[in-house]
């Protein structure tokens, strides 16, 4: 095969077809003029070939020169500007974490698999910490991916290296300084269930749990170092960790053990100040608190003492300072539902909550941790039906949630606390739609959140709390879950989004509609599956190797360890699958032809030459990425 330079430097371009190359046997006279022929042809397609080019394929390439090609497939074939304008994958970034100003998440650039990379808002500043789990590339997932968490401005993680499976990471936003910090569960590997989770910093502490092999859950602390990185309690029986949350330099976190149920549990650091703070409802039954908030240095909870239903309790991490605060739904009944999480809120030093009362339906509630002090804020819905407040977000000293009044279906609302301060923001959408706004993200004094078009999330919109100021940011029309989660960062909001071209990648917005734009691409459609499966042709003494790409790119095969076989190259235009030959050099086939003979006099029929190869993608625009195959070429 005759490989050129493309002067517009995309590489190497090759003039033979994908699943033929040349090893025809030829006159010396005429194997001259058809390279003459071939190199002529090639430095009039050069440019079609080129990956980051956007020109049509040139009009001196259907010349008298490209017709002396015309009974050979040829790589030129693809019009790279329509391959180059393609759509691209998803990397589908998501479980932001902010440490240190700046946005950690985990992404898949089709490359590397699920990994932690950071963002500072530009294109050159989003990269991939590493490529620390090497068997998660290539389309090739295994189990969970890196789990996130902050403590003092430090990023850790979870993820495994194939080497000491889900064990703790840190980073400070660099490469060099992501490292490994410890691996407190040395037989842990790709289950979820395994190595450090619930990743929670206190201070510049970070807590998670982890799990033994007799099914007991261990309660770990870090500095960041692996000498500081120590067993806090073991409790020696089935415990159930959860829902961590700091108030203070105290942890408080549900835990069951042998003898009681899920209750209320505090830690200070170490073994002596791990201990359960109550046993709210006696016994193995357990009062499983739940929705745990911070509120003023103040913990509350709902919980269930097994007489008044699930209610709102506060704790000061005493027993005595552990209380129900109201029971709202007098007698068994519960005012608050089990695993309702996030639907608890603080602003002003007043926690915001919903609660149904078995009157007026589920509503808006505050209290300020007294009996006395926590009233329904408005009855949005009047009567038992409630208009289920859920989302509380407080931005610019409002507190926003999204709630159905009965006649407008769900919709932003907005409330300063009193009855006459909470009302609905605006009618987006004059339907009674069971579905409101979603994922409401305060930033710099607003409220921006995710809006439904059709039957989809995808129109990104913004409220200062007034009907005027709430508007439409972008609408990416791009079809069901256009726009993912979002966070913010300082006054910049990211977002996973979806503009019908490049898929759901990392944006960000100022809040307008020329500052709303994407980040970066993070999958470029480099990743690629290498099938098992390859064809040999035994005549010819070539194998054809098939592949499955995620966008339109080049494909190329280089030999290895001094392999006898040609370099091979096509273009791929679009995403799917696609197969090139590999054929021997002419020292390769005289090495398959004497192992033949070879063969034949040891009564054999085929003659056999092992070779390694490198196959290398590179997508239109992006950066290729390589895996190394062994392979054997026969004859016979």
């Amino acid at each position: 095969m005759v490989l050129h330079r493309a002067a517009c430097g995309c590489g190497a371009v090759s003039t033979e077809g994908p699943l033929r190359l040349e090893a025809d046997v030829m006159s010396p006279r005429r194997r001259m003029a058809r390279r003459a022929q071939r190199r002529a042809a090639t430095a009039a397609a050069a440019t079609a070939v080129c990956l980051a080019g956007t020109a049509p394929l040139p009009a001196a390439a259907t010349g008298a020169a490209w017709a002396g090609l015309a009974r050979r497939p040829v790589v030129a074939t693809v019009d790279s500007s329509a391959a180059c304008h393609g759509r691209t994958p998803w990397s589908n970034p998501g479980n932001y974490t902010v440490a240190d100003g700046g946005l950690f998440f985990v992404a898949d650039d089709g490359v590397h698999g699920d990994e932690v990379w950071r963002s500072d808002g530009t294109r050159g500043g989003t990269l991939l910490l590493g490529d620390i789990d090497p068997f998660n590339g290539h389309g090739h997932k295994y189990g969970a991916g890196p789990w996130l968490g902050e403590a003092g401005g430090t990023l850790f993680f979870v993820e495994d290296d194939g080497v000491h499976g889900r064990a703790l990471w840190k980073s400070d936003g660099t490469s060099a300084g992501t490292v490994l910090v410890a691996d407190p569960d040395p037989r842990s590997g790709y289950n979820s269930s395994e190595g450090p989770h619930f990743l929670t910093g206190v201070g510049s502490t970070m807590f998670f749990g982890v799990f033994t092999d007799g099914g007991v859950e261990q309660l770990w602390k870090s500095d960041g170092t692996a000498d500081g990185t120590v067993l806090v309690r073991d409790l020696g029986s089935w415990d159930v960790w959860r829902q961590f949350t700091p108030v203070g330099d105290t942890m408080f976190f549900q835990a069951k053990d042998a003898t009681h149920g899920a209750e209320l549990w505090a830690t200070d650091g170490t073994s002596d100040g791990t201990a359960m703070v109550k046993d709210i409802a006696a016994g193995v039954a357990g009062g499983e608190p739940e929705a745990l908030v911070d509120v003023g240095g103040r913990l509350f909870f709902t919980a269930d003492d097994g007489t008044h239903g699930r209610e709102l309790w506060t704790s000061d991490g005493t027993e005595a300072g552990t209380v129900m605060v109201k029971d709202i739904a007098p007698g068994p009944g519960s005012s608050s539902r089990s695993q309702e999480y996030g639907n608890l809120d603080d602003m002003a030093g007043r926690l915001f909550f919903t609660a149904d009362d078995g009157t007026h339906g589920r509503e808006l509630w505050a209290s300020d941790g007294t009996e006395n002090g926590t009233v329904m804020v408005a009855d949005a819905r009047p009567g038992s039906g409630g208009s289920d407040p859920a989302g509380q977000t407080r931005a610019g000293g409002k507190l926003f949630f999204v709630a159905d009044d009965g006649g407008h279906g769900r919709e932003l609302w907005v409330s300063d606390g009193t009855n006459g301060g909470t009302h609905i923001v605006r009618d987006i959408h004059p339907t009674t739609s069971q579905f409101g706004p979603a994922y409401l993200t305060p930033v710099a004094g607003r409220v921006f959140f995710q809006s439904r078009r059709g039957g989809a999330y995808q129109q990104l919109w913004k409220s200062n709390g007034t009907k005027r100021g709430t508007v439409l940011v972008a609408d990416f029309n791009s079809g069901p879950n256009a726009i993912g989660a979002l966070s913010a960062v300082g006054g910049t909001l990211f977002l996973a989004a979806n503009d019908g071209v490049h898929g759901r990648e990392l944006w960000k917005s100022d809040g307008t509609r020329a500052g709303t734009v994407m980040v970066r691409d993070i999958d470029r459609g480099g990743g690629f599956d290498l099938a098992e499966r390859t064809i040999a042709n035994t005549r010819r003494g070539t194998v054809t190797l098939f592949v499955k790409v995620k966008g339109a790119g080049r494909l190329d095969v280089d030999p290895v360890a001094g392999s006898p076989v040609k370099t091979a190259a096509r273009t791929v235009g679009t995403a799917g699958k696609a197969s090139i030959q590999i054929a021997p050099s002419r020292a390769g086939l005289k090495k398959l032809r004497r192992a033949l003979r070879e063969a034949h006099e040891q009564g054999g029929k085929v003659g056999k030459l092992d070779i390694q190869v490198q196959v290398t993608f590179t997508p239109c625009g992006g950066t290729g990425s390589s895996v190394i195959r062994s392979l054997t070429l026969k004859l016979r």
